[in-house]
Formats: C-alpha cells, sequence, structure tokens
C-alpha cells in the first residue's frame, strides 16, 4: 500500500505547483487533442473512458517505427516480441502461448478489422495516421479476445475534394545496410470521389552474425502497397481499402544464449562441437543449413469497406472485412552447427466478417451504440520436424542396447532390448496437420445516460456464440517428407528413434468441435469535476476463446482448452490542467482472470492448459507538459504487479525436470506472469529552435526504462531479462513550410542486449534460444511532401 501511496504523490506533484509559476509560462503550446476511434465513433481521447496510449503518424515516422514489436519499446507494459517460433502479445502481464490453434489475449484491429493471428501481428507499418493501445477488457464493443487489451490501427485514407498531394520517405541504416523506401500519393477528384496510394520497400542484412553460415542475419525483403478511395454523395459516404504484403526473411532472430547439459543427449552434442562454439547473447550464432534452410516467406491480404449513411439522429454503419495470409517458415530446430533437428510451418489462413451498427448523433441525454457482427475464418496448419541422428548414433544404440524390446512389441521376452531385436538408429520425420473452421456470431448495446449535468451512466452489453470445429493428424513418416496427404509412413526403426526422442505424436488423429456462449457486461460511471476533468469508475467482464489442441503431443487429457475469463475494475482521471500546456491522465486496475490459457516446453514437448487464476493490478500514467511553445515533454510510467493465484500444475524448467522427473508438476503459485515488469516508463523530450533562414532544428530525446522480467511460462532463471535503459536521440533539420526533413536518429545508444523471448531448445536440454533486441545503431532519414 505504501508503494501506491508514493505513486499517487508523485502523480500528483504538477498540481501542488504554485499557480503563479504557471502563469508565467507562455500562452501557446504543442498539446493538440487527439481523436480516437477505441469506442467506434470518433472522440477526443479525454473523453474516453478507457486507460489508453496513442501514437501519431509524426511520433511512428520519426522514431522509424516499422512494426509493432518496435512499437512495445514506445509503451510501457506492452511487450511484442518475435520468437523463434510464434509472436508473443502481452499487455499488462497478461498474454497468449506458443500453441498455434491459442487466440490472442491482445487483439489487432486494422481500420476496424479483427485480426487475431500472431502472424498478422507482424505486419510491416504503412501509411499509418495513429496507433491506440486500449488497456483492460474491451468486450462490449470489440468482442472476445480482448480481455488483456486491443492494439486499434488507423491507416491513411482517401478523402474527396482534397488538393492533389504526394511524400517520400526514405530511411536508411548502414550498420545493417538497411533501407526502407515508402511514400504515397493522394488527390480528390471533384467533390465525390478520392484515391491514394501507399507503397513501402524495404531490405535488410540483419544484425546478427551467423558464423556457421558466414552471414548475417535475418536478411529481409519487405514489399506493401495499399490502394484507398473515398466516395460520398449526399447520403452515402463509401471508404474502400485493399492491401497486399510479401516478406520474405532468410535465417532466424534466434540464438543460442546458453548451453548447461542436464542430459547425456545433451551433453554428447555439446562436446561433439567445437571449442569456440559461441552460446552467449551476444548477437552471434552459429546454426546449420543443412537438414533445413532457415526461411520465412509470407504474403498477406486485407480488404475492408466501410459504407456510412445518416438519418435525422442516427448513423448507420456497415464494415465489411476479408483478410488471409500464406506463410511457410522453416528453422534450425537445435539452432547449433550440427545437422540434427529442422522444424517447418506452412499456414493458410482465410477470414470473412461483416458488422451493421448504429450510433446516435447530436446533443441528447441519451446516446447509444448498438450492432451485429459475424466471422467466419478457416485455418490449415501444416508443419514438421525432421531429426537426422547420424550426429548422435552412437548414443542411440546404447540407448536401444539399454530399453526393452516390449516398447516395439508387446509380446516381446522381458528380457529382449530392442537393440537385440534388431532394431537400429534411423532418420526419422514427424507430419502433423491441422484443420480448423471457426464461426462467430455476436450483437451488443451501449447507452450513456446524462443523469446530472456532470453525472454520465454508460452500460453496456454484448452477446456472444463461437463454434469451432478442428481435426489434428499427425505420422510419424520418412525423413524428408512434408505435407500429411503426400507422407510416407516411416518404416520401424525410424518410428522407434522418434518415440526415444519425443517426436513421436501421442494421438495419430483427432477431431473435436467446441462452442462457447458469452454475455460480456461493462458499467461505468463518469463524472466531469470540470470541463477539463474527467474522472471514471469501469467495470467489464471479457473472455478469450477456447479451442482444440493444435500441438503434436496432445494427449487424451490435453485435447481442449477452456475459455478465459477476465473480470476487470479499473478508476481513472483525465485532465487538461491547464488549457494546452498540461495534461495528465491516470488510472488504477485490478483484472481477475480465470482458466488462463498456458503453453510450455517442458523439455519433450509443449504442456496445453489452463491455470486456475492469475491477477493483473496496478498503476498507470501518461502525461503531457508543453510550457513553451518550444518545448514538449511526454511521460508515461506504469506499476504493475501481475502474479498467478492458483497454478499448482506450472510447467518446470528443465533443471527442475532433470534432478525430479518430468511426472512432477512445479506449484507457480504466487509467482509473477511473463513480460510483467514491475516498473516502465517512457519518457519523450522535444526541442524546437530556429536554425538557418527557413528552416528549424527538431531535437527529440527518449528514454525507455524497465525492471526484470522472465520470458518464459516456467520461469526459468536463465531465461528472465534484467533490468534495462535504453536511450534514443534525434536531430533533424525541418523546413518551415514542412515540405522536407534531413534527420539523424540513433537508436539504443546504450547498446542494451534486452532478451525479447526466450525458450528450452526441443530435444537438447539444458540449451536455452533467444531473440535479442538490435544493437546501438544510427538511421538517416530523409522526407520530402509536394
Amino acid at each position: 500500500m505504501d508503494c501506491y501511496q508514493k505513486i499517487c504523490c508523485y502523480c500528483l506533484l504538477p498540481l501542488s505547483i504554485h499557480p503563479q509559476l504557471w502563469a508565467a509560462a507562455e500562452p501557446q503550446s504543442r498539446l493538440e487533442v487527439i481523436e480516437v476511434t477505441a469506442q467506434k465513433v470518433v472522440q477526443n481521447l479525454q473523453d474516453v473512458p478507457v486507460s489508453a496510449s496513442v501514437l501519431k503518424t509524426e511520433q511512428i515516422e520519426n522514431q522509424a517505427i516499422s512494426d509493432l514489436s518496435e512499437l512495445s519499446a514506445q509503451v510501457p507494459g506492452l511487450k511484442i516480441a518475435d520468437s523463434t517460433i510464434n509472436t508473443f502479445i502481452y499487455l499488462r502481464g497478461v498474454g497468449s502461448g506458443n500453441n498455434r490453434a491459442f487466440e490472442q489475449a491482445v487483439s489487432l484491429f486494422v481500420d476496424g478489422i479483427y485480426l487475431g493471428r500472431d502472424r498478422q501481428y507482424r505486419a510491416p507499418f504503412l501509411d499509418l495516421a495513429r496507433v491506440e493501445v486500449l488497456r483492460g477488457p474491451q468486450g462490449v464493443l470489440l468482442g472476445k479476445n480482448t480481455i488483456a487489451g486491443a492494439l486499434n490501427l488507423t491507416t491513411q485514407g482517401a478523402s474527396a475534394g482534397t488538393e492533389p498531394s504526394a511524400g517520400l520517405w526514405l530511411d536508411w541504416e548502414p550498420a545493417f545496410s538497411r533501407y526502407s523506401f515508402s511514400g504515397f500519393a493522394d488527390s480528390g477528384f471533384g467533390d465525390s470521389l478520392g484515391a491514394r496510394l501507399a507503397f513501402k520497400s524495404s531490405q535488410s542484412d540483419g544484425y546478427l552474425q551467423n558464423q556457421s553460415a558466414a552471414r548475417r542475419e535475418p536478411q529481409t525483403d519487405e514489399q506493401i502497397i495499399r490502394l484507398s478511395l473515398h466516395g460520398q454523395t449526399d447520403t452515402l459516404d463509401a471508404r474502400l481499402k485493399l492491401e497486399h504484403t510479401d516478406v520474405t526473411i532468410a535465417g532466424n532472430p534466434g540464438q543460442m544464449i546458453r548451453w548447461q547439459p542436464v542430459s547425456a543427449l545433451s551433453q554428447l552434442l555439446r562436446n561433439s562441437l567445437p571449442l569456440d562454439f559461441d552460446s552467449s547473447a551476444d548477437r552471434h550464432k552459429s546454426s546449420d543449413q543443412h537438414v533445413i534452410t532457415e526461411l520465412r516467406d509470407t504474403q498477406t491480404e486485407l480488404a475492408t469497406l466501410q459504407l456510412e449513411r445518416g438519418f435525422s439522429s442516427v448513423v448507420l454503419t456497415s464494415v465489411t472485412g476479408y483478410s488471409a495470409y500464406q506463410t511457410l517458415e522453416s528453422r534450425d530446430g537445435d539452432i547449433t552447427p550440427l545437422p540434427f533437428i529442422g522444424l517447418a510451418d506452412q499456414h493458410d489462413f482465410s477470414q470473412f466478417s461483416q458488422e451493421l451498427r448504429l450510433h446516435t448523433t447530436g446533443d441528447r441525454s441519451l446516446h447509444w451504440i448498438g450492432g451485429l457482427y459475424y466471422l467466419q475464418s478457416d485455418l490449415l496448419l501444416d508443419y514438421w520436424a525432421d531429426v537426422q541422428v547420424s550426429e548422435i548414433a552412437p548414443l542411440l544404440e546404447q540407448v536401444l542396447q539399454r530399453t526393452p524390446a516390449r516398447l516395439a512389441e508387446p509380446h516381446a521376452p522381458a528380457d529382449l532390448t530392442l537393440w537385440q531385436l534388431g532394431v537400429r538408429p534411423a532418420d526419422a520425420n514427424r507430419t502433423v496437420r491441422f484443420d480448423q473452421q471457426t464461426d462467430v456470431w455476436s450483437a451488443y448495446l451501449q447507452g450513456q445516460w446524462q443523469l446530472q449535468p456532470r453525472l454520465q451512466l454508460v452500460l453496456g452489453l454484448r452477446y456472444s456464440y463461437e463454434k469451432k470445429t478442428a481435426l489434428r493428424a499427425g505420422i510419424i513418416a520418412a525423413y524428408h517428407s512434408r505435407q500429411l496427404p503426400q507422407a510416407v509412413p516411416a518404416d520401424r526403426d525410424a518410428s522407434i528413434t522418434a518415440r526415444l526422442l519425443g517426436v513421436a505424436t501421442p494421438q495419430l488423429r483427432y477431431q473435436g468441435e467446441i462452442s462457447e456462449l458469452n454475455l460480456m457486461p461493462s458499467l461505468k460511471l463518469l463524472f466531469a469535476q470540470t470541463p477539463d476533468v474527467l474522472w471514471y469508475l469501469s467495470a467489464e467482464r471479457g473472455f478469450k476463446a477456447g479451442g482444440v489442441n493444435a500441438a503434436a503431443e496432445a494427449t487424451d487429457a490435453s485435447q481442449h482448452f477452456a475459455q478465459e475469463q477476465a473480470d476487470g475494475l479499473e478508476v481513472g482521471m483525465k485532465a487538461d490542467l491547464l488549457p494546452q500546456q498540461l495534461r495528465l491522465n491516470l488510472a488504477a486496475f485490478y483484472t481477475r482472470f480465470t482458466d488462463l490459457q498456458v503453453t510450455s516446453w517442458n523439455g519433450q514437448g509443449f504442456d496445453v492448459g489452463n491455470a486456475a487464476a492469475s491477477v493483473s493490478q496496478g498503476l498507470e500514467l501518461e502525461t503531457q507538459w508543453s510550457w513553451a511553445p518550444a518545448w514538449l515533454m511526454s511521460a508515461s510510467v506504469a506499476y504493475l504487479q501481475s502474479r498467478y493465484r492458483d497454478y499448482q500444475n506450472g510447467p518446470c524448467t528443465v533443471q527442475h525436470i532433470a534432478r525430479y522427473g518430468a511426472g512432477m508438476p512445479c506449484d507457480l503459485s504466487g509467482r509473477t506472469t511473463p513480460y510483467a515488469p514491475r516498473w516502465s516508463s517512457a519518457w519523450r523530450f522535444s526541442y524546437i529552435r530556429p536554425a538557418s533562414s527557413g528552416t528549424e532544428l527538431h531535437t527529440e530525446l527518449q528514454l525507455g526504462y524497465s525492471t526484470g522480467y522472465f520470458v518464459d511460462a516456467d520461469l526459468d532463471p536463465v531465461l528472465r531479462q534484467p533490468s534495462s535503459l535504453t536511450l534514443d536521440l534525434r536531430l533533424a533539420l525541418v523546413a518551415d513550410d514542412g515540405h522536407w526533413q534531413l534527420a539523424l536518429a540513433g537508436k539504443n545508444l546504450t547498446n542494451q542486449n534486452v532478451l525479447l523471448s526466450g525458450q528450452d531448445i526441443p530435444l537438447v536440454a539444458g540449451a536455452y534460444a533467444g531473440v535479442i533486441s538490435e544493437p546501438r545503431h544510427v538511421v538517416l532519414q530523409l522526407n520530402y511532401r509536394f
């Protein structure tokens, strides 16, 4: 409690400064009204009873933020990290594990279209208007799978009746041989039609040095294009956006960060490597390309059509969305120079959604918004593991000489071994197919009543029905087999080798179906202390969908995972304390999660299930202060406590498994959840001064701080990121009319090695893989607007 009191005191310090000091400030400032669509209509952020952070076009461009993973450095409490397998998205210490069937706890919306697959979070940014980070359950208006919050992205659109304009941006980072070239062209064609075309092309040689392959990684090639159209008549407004993205990445951002063998197999592999083999978190890796070529090739499509028609007192809106992606990913599973394990995934996903909604307009005592929503999606996954045993054949021969033959022949004599039965080590392949169809129907209604001149009541309710049908099939196949329909069954020796190495499929075929019916209510009270100070109290319930386990290691007890439930309470204040000079937003929150979905590598397979409960609570502060036209200070600070309330059957570290065996779970009750730093903050200082004739010098300094946190579900101390402090600095020469800009930006000037994600390496007990942040580097930027 003392800590909370201290935070409140620090937050209120600006209010205690003598009014005469404020009066001395210059009347002009750089604070702007921030408009958001967090509640599906355009509003001032200061009128929205939600804890939120907003990044606008200028900050995204100036900081060279290219995707969501880089965005998380700007928002305390938000962690988005690519791993060797999946992308992790956490907010307030809550997220989803790496099971391929999991929905996300932090949903992504682009121009009002829901994108819930983790691969869709990897798309590069292009021509964004703003990014809204909405914290806490958002079930009523945004639907399921928003129990931790939502990311609401709005792209720049065309506007009918506007004058022609265009812009070009060039970012060059010599340290990684990286460039990014993007631009747009926008024009109105009369008062009834407008069009905007945006594009981006970027390439990079990567920031990791792969010593075995003698190259830098990951080498990326990104191409993205978007066409936006706007048409309007006296009664109808129509907006269409079509987007295509093609991303190819050679290599993998993961590297081995530590290897402390805890098994005979792991020790033999370690002894087979050269003495100078690198296994530290230093942006050097030694993975081979022999079993499989490391590659990630992704194509995505996104289309949105929004139709809007106004009536006397209401507006009818239709939002139609289509999204799809196809990706092929392959990687070195053991992340060593040995030709041992090769892993690959192939995804084919498509989704259609339709929303119809009505909302009131004008000055009235009752405002309401309601709608109907439908979503249908198809997900087809093929993934496989190639195991080449030539490097470990001597050890496997010893294992075969000790293992009873009854592992393969139930009626064999008790004293007969597999070796005596004639079994010999053999290369093997495990191939799995997961095919899932999802249908969602929902209806929602939210009303806002003006009870008194300064008091408002907001009540909302969403009804949602979701149905999933899934088929999972697997086979132990001949080495280098691929997709399941064409896979050739393995012979006896390969099948037994796969079982000994823990890559067999305990359930070769499973077909399941789940259906969920949910009611998600919300209640909010808003009190306007003054026209510029708003207090709010919010209580909301949300759900994250359950599903069928996509993991090849699924057993009878883990074929399904249940849905999650979140009950959140938030108290906050939003205040413009001095007109256009000081803005202060505060929030205190408490969210309880039940049946939390979890997954973690146990040394041989992925454990999937539901933890009993967890709690996320804390305080958040957002402030902007412009005491003079040339100065602007922005700060975002988060204090977080996110812990498991009851998690007695939690995953264990490989050291614990090696000592006590795999059959004994670990009690993680009371322990912190992953990606939950106690303190995190982002500070930004901006100063503008005149330079030579017709130009200005813009200086921006950005500091980021975070205390330590775990990056894997078993809370292994090896996979814990310690406290870190990052520093970015940008100097820009800007034309007074804003037509051009030349800038030099330094990123991660403190050269911090931040562990973004990490996990145990399959079949190599005691070895760990991780993704490390980019080192110190400089970006040269040139922008020109016509």
